[in-house]
């Protein structure tokens, strides 16, 4: 008999459809046209719509359990106690809880109000939420009550120099020495943060998917050292827009601190490049394939920038500041697989 073929399929004129033969007077009555499948989302994968409904019902209950401490330490302070391990442990709650609902701003108060009861719990992300609330001063007094910037979190360092670069930037009274020396204070404690600042073009592109970091990333939950401190600060708490927002050109910031860390071989040479404190293989990929294209990228302007401007002969390979930073970084990643 007749056949047709469709898709690669062989169709016969006896196969029935709708109860008749296919081109039967019944069969043309009662075919209805199949409903296209909806396109089902991957097991695992998560749409955008359903991202943010869970987003907001996250903010939601966080905002409201906040509220319920707050009412409880307002309870507590109208009695008239003092200062015990209960309040201090609720107002800790209290400020991961606003800091989750994404109020920065009740969050600096929340923060302030923890820092006052004279603990330096929370102070990494508490510090980082102030000056994200454009509270300098008080990230200044905070941290000055704190001993030894040497024994500080890395990010409380970088916080602290950008409020000294803030203060050149603002003719508060800082100079371009102070910035530089606090920047190398900075570096020391986490070199991984100035190459996230210096090079940020570069690293945003990188690690653009937000929800793949956040998933590797929680507050508190990693080492002072290392790729996942550079990520907590510059991208889960927001610190690179801080510096970004430093005068009136948002790279002004990157470069000084390209010029200050990446162009001085001897601080090169002796900060720490800690091994990745819990070896994240996708963290580390991206993390070296970014270096590399940024390198490779800073390496081609200097070399443009000696071109034109008729920079001494020492700024080639063989002798530049800049190459032998490279070369540290290189080696040091060679040595521990994930910078």
């Amino acid at each position: 008999g007749l056949k047709l073929f469709f898709g690669g399929c062989v169709l016969r004129p006896s196969v029935t459809m709708g109860g008749g033969k296919l081109g039967s007077r019944k069969q043309k009555k009662n075919f209805k046209p199949a409903k296209p499948n909806p396109v089902k989302p991957r097991p695992g994968k998560i749409t955008k719509e359903a991202h943010d409904s869970v987003e907001k019902r996250v903010c939601t209950r966080a905002r409201l359990k906040a509220k319920l401490l707050e009412r409880q330490q307002k309870k507590s302070e109208d009695a008239g106690e003092e200062v015990s391990e209960e309040t201090i442990k609720r107002q800790r709650e209290i400020c991961l809880a606003t800091f989750r609902s994404g109020n920065t701003m009740e969050a600096a108060t929340a923060f302030q109000k923890l820092f006052k009861m004279n603990t330096d719990e929370l102070l990494d992300v508490g510090i980082c939420t102030l000056l994200d609330a454009g509270r300098n001063d008080t990230v200044v007094q905070v941290l000055s009550k704190c001993g030894d910037a040497s024994l500080w979190p890395a990010a409380c360092v970088w916080s602290r120099a950008a409020c000294e670069y803030i203060s050149l930037a603002q003719g508060d009274g800082a100079t371009e020495l102070s910035v530089a020396n606090w920047i190398t204070r900075a570096a020391e404690a986490n070199i991984h943060i100035a190459e996230f600042l210096a090079f940020n073009a570069v690293f945003t592109k990188r690690f653009e998917d937000e929800d793949a970091i956040d998933s590797r990333v929680a507050v508190g939950q990693f080492a002072r050292n290392g790729i996942h401190t550079a990520l907590q600060y510059c991208s889960t708490w927001g610190q690179l827009s801080v510096w970004k927002d430093i005068g009136e050109d948002e790279d002004a910031a990157a470069e000084a601190i390209a010029e200050i860390v990446f162009k001085d071989e001897a601080l090169c040479r002796r900060v720490k490049w800690p091994s990745e404190p819990t070896g994240d293989p996708y963290l580390t990929k991206q993390w070296l394939q970014a270096r590399e294209t940024a390198l490779k990228m800073w390496w081609e302007a200097e070399n443009d920038s000696g071109e034109e401007g008729g920079e001494d002969e020492d700024m080639g390979p063989e002798g530049s500041n800049s190459e032998a930073a490279d070369e540290e970084m290189g080696s040091n990643v060679s040595q521990d697989g994930s910078g």
